[in-house]
């Protein structure tokens, strides 16, 4: 049987022909090979098919390498996969359409040793002298680096060109895959990030200051997810006109549900910093997601409050200015002083998340204690009105519920209607009364101080037609 070796090319080398004992059939259209990790620049300053840029918190590992200096801190909460493919010849830095793509096994981790590794098992049935072989790691959908390696023929072992020596095949077929990824490597530079692979069973993904976070628990997802949460830059983080605390994140999977199963519980530790304690019981979290069909416009959804166990928000509060504030420095622009209470919230999907003080809900007047034919619509349409509880000016597009109560009659012909608040923050619905006598009307929403508001109508009997 032949035996085979691989030999590994890194980028920023000189490219180098490979050693062996017997000619290797040379291609002078074979790719040149490349590298990309937190010690090797790749060739490509953007993302050019299977070419990303060096990412600064991944490293491989000997023997594919020589080890590495990193200084930051190992990540063992992924479940990475690693893809390999030979190069396409025209240069395009894509994969070989006619040659199959290599999934050499599950990852594993090596918590102690502070590494990812897979053996890769050449075999000549599918690995070619001649072709440039592509070892991609990946979290998720994100590919996090590569490295390019070249099979020879002369013999059990691959030839690193930076120094001219042999690295030995375990076996003389086994290439050792080893890499370390460490926090950050998928969030933005210096953020306060969390990443973490989630599955049906349920965990905990919490940020590296411990200042958000968020429980999935069990039979929340279908499969195995990448989680990721890191600060956002959106300002207002949510679009809506409410008074807003710093604690803005995104929240997001990969490759991620449209909904989970279950409810995920999320929790931010809010900046409360000059507000009174009624403010602060009343901060609530706000969703904010794409509106369907129109990328310029978002939906923003109110999160009923839950706690937040998982966080230790109350902490941080709690101790010395200077410690916190060196915490801080790293990563934000000025400190947050948390607290216990409303730090958490309930959703069905991911998005961008932050704090706000709740609107006021009004009633319009002229809306309420009427009267009309049961069967037929109120005069005026029962309507509430939101306002920013600091400075009383209109709150649109929050999501306002309708629910008839007594009287079973309708509302938009159902039960239960939600309607989101127009541009003066007003939110109305017919309302058809179903009795006779007493008719109620409740009206919520998620937060708002004065909710719920309970509309009351009269129903009358129709008039008997004259003789």
């Amino acid at each position: 049987m032949q035996r085979w070796s691989l030999c590994f090319i890194a980028a920023a080398m000189a490219v180098l022909a490979c050693q062996s004992d017997a000619p290797v059939g040379s291609r002078s259209t074979r790719p040149a090979a490349d590298i990309s990790d937190g010690n090797h620049p790749a060739n490509c300053a953007t993302p050019i098919n299977t070419c990303v840029p060096s990412n600064p918190h991944f490293y491989f590992l000997p023997p594919m390498v020589k080890y590495p200096t990193f200084s930051g801190g190992f990540n063992p909460s992924l479940v990475p996969t690693v893809t390999i493919c030979a190069l396409a010849l025209d240069g395009s830095q894509a994969c070989d359409a006619t040659q199959p793509v290599i999934n050499p096994g599950p990852v594993q981790v090596d918590a102690a040793d502070q590494q990812y590794q897979v053996n890769w098992r050449t075999d000549p049935t599918t690995v070619f002298v001649g072709e440039t072989y592509r070892v991609m790691a990946f979290a998720g959908s994100r590919e996090l680096g590569f490295a390019d390696v070249v099979p020879v023929d002369n013999g059990s072992g691959f030839q690193d060109p930076a120094t001219g020596d042999t690295i030995w095949l375990v076996d003389g077929s086994t290439l050792p895959i080893k890499f370390r990824i460490e926090v950050g490597a998928l969030c933005q530079r210096n953020a306060d990030c969390g990443e973490a692979t989630i599955g049906p069973a349920g965990g905990t993904v919490i940020t590296s200051t411990h200042l958000a976070g968020a429980f999935f628990p069990e039979g929340a997802l279908t499969q195995n997810e990448t989680v990721v949460i890191q600060p956002s830059s959106t300002v207002p983080c949510i679009p809506v006109n409410l008074l807003q605390r710093e604690g803005c994140y995104t929240f997001t999977t990969d490759p991620g549900p449209a909904s989970f199963q279950v409810p995920v519980r999320v929790g931010i530790c809010a900046e409360v910093d000059g507000l009174t304690p009624d403010q602060i019981h009343a901060l609530l979290l706000y969703k904010a997601d794409p509106a369907p069909g129109d990328v310029l416009s978002e939906i923003v959804t109110p999160l009923q409050n839950a706690p937040a166990s998982f966080l230790s928000c109350e902490g941080l509060a709690l101790r010395p200015r200077s410690v916190w504030d060196r915490l801080a420095q790293l990563l934000l622009p000025k400190p947050l002083f948390a607290t216990h209470l409303g730090m958490g919230g309930d959703t069905d999907s991911f998005s961008r998340i932050g704090w706000g003080l709740p609107p006021l809900m009004l009633k319009v007047l002229g809306t309420d204690n009427q009267s009309a034919l049961v069967g037929s619509a109120v005069p005026n349409a029962p309507a509430v009105t939101l306002v920013n509880p600091i400075d009383q000016t209109p709150v649109a597009g929050l999501p306002v519920t309708f629910t008839v109560g007594a009287g079973s009659g309708l509302v938009g012909g159902r039960s239960s209607i939600e309607v989101r608040s127009g541009p003066a923050g007003v939110a109305a619905v017919a309302w058809t009364l179903g009795q006779l006598g007493a008719n109620t009307l409740t009206v919520s929403e998620i937060g708002a101080s004065g909710s719920p508001l309970v509309f009351t109508a009269t129903g009358l009997a129709p008039l008997n037609p004259l003789p």
